[in-house]
């Protein structure tokens, strides 16, 4: 009697310890499932937002050609504005000789 008594604890106690297991794993499977649908809507938003990206990228990078140009117009004017000034100098020198 002992015996089955023992048998009938222990099989209760593996009975619970296998609902307890099969929990998790259903809660693990859920997880995972719930990842994988979030992964997909991720996906999906980068696809739509890849032509704005594409947009951003092109936009910058005529930015940075305009960019350029203005600098290399800038370094144009100010290598004028450096050769105007020796020449303004060089006329000043010359006057304030011609005065004395």
């Amino acid at each position: 009697m002992q015996l089955l008594s023992n048998l009938e604890k222990l099989l209760l106690r593996k009975q619970s310890e296998m609902i307890n297991a099969i929990d998790k794993y259903e809660n693990g499977v859920k997880k995972l499932e719930e990842c994988s649908e979030a992964v997909e809507k991720t996906k999906q938003e980068l696809e739509e937002l890849k032509p704005v990206l594409d947009a951003k990228e092109k936009e910058a990078e005529e930015i940075i050609g305009d960019i350029k140009v203005e600098t290399e117009e800038a370094e144009k004017t100010k290598i004028k504005v450096a050769h105007d000034e020796e020449i303004t100098a060089e006329k000043a020198e010359a006057a304030s000789k011609i005065q004395t």
